[in-house]
């Protein structure tokens, strides 16, 4: 997914080449959190993968990076560069459509209120309380 430059350094970053197939690409280089202006692009890894068994060789000689920890981007990467006979070559598709990252305390709550107001079962409580509330912080 595209996301502003100022946003990038939150997740893993990924140049992409186009393959031919609409919204399909070929991933060509990875970063885990890159430092700001460092990032191969603006689109970002949100964390949805099929893998080929091959991942598991790779991430048992994949050593610790970004945090210390075992990154599945640092694997992928070395995918990347690996020929498809060997398990290797990373795809991408482009996602357009609407994200939350429920790993930010904000885009959370955002989340659960917009979830909330919009099911046909929670709305007819949830929405006149939330107007009550809002209206009694002015």
């Amino acid at each position: 997914m595209e996301v502003d430059p100022e946003q990038v350094s939150q997740y893993g970053s990924a140049a992409v080449v186009p393959t031919g197939e609409k919204d399909v690409v070929t991933v060509t280089d990875l970063v885990e959190k890159p430092v700001p202006g460092s990032a191969p692009s603006n689109w970002i890894v949100i964390g949805r993968y099929v893998c080929d068994p091959a991942v598991f060789d790779v991430l048992r000689d994949t050593p610790p990076g970004r945090g210390g920890e075992i990154q599945l981007t640092d694997a992928l990467l070395t995918l990347a560069g690996m020929s498809p006979a060997e398990g290797g070559g990373v795809h991408g598709v482009l996602f357009h459509g609407r994200r939350y990252d429920t790993g930010n305390k904000l885009d959370y709550l955002r989340t659960m209120v917009q979830f909330a107001c919009e099911r046909s079962d929670l709305a007819e409580e949830i929405v006149p309380w939330l107007r009550k509330y809002l209206d009694s912080l002015s």
